[in-house]
């Protein structure tokens, strides 16, 4: 994965998208904000033990609720993230914690 990280990198200062300490920083923080979203879709996943739109192996009357809203305060600033429910209401992420 660093390969291709360093690879997409080199791109976008070759195309000018990074030239400023400040560009670093919003890449930091967008690039955190997605690694934290798919993570946190990767734990409900695996707490019902079927993917987003695989019906087929659901094997529990638990299912996807939508999303809540919370703000998470990080060194690069606020990152918005969506963290998914679960109808009964089972699901607590690990990653950021409910409270």
């Amino acid at each position: 994965m660093g390969n291709v990280l360093q690879e997409i990198i080199k791109e976008m200062v070759r195309k000018g998208e990074i030239r400023t300490i400040k560009d670093i920083k919003e890449l930091t923080k967008s690039l955190t904000g997605n690694l934290i979203q798919e993570v946190l879709e990767a734990e409900l996943e695996d707490e019902l033990g079927y993917g987003k739109y695989d019906r087929e192996k659901k094997n529990t009357e638990n299912s996807r609720n939508g999303y809540r809203k919370k703000n998470l305060k990080s060194s690069s600033g606020m990152i918005e993230l969506k963290v998914p429910r679960d109808r009964k209401g089972e699901y607590e992420p690990k990653i950021v914690p409910k409270y």
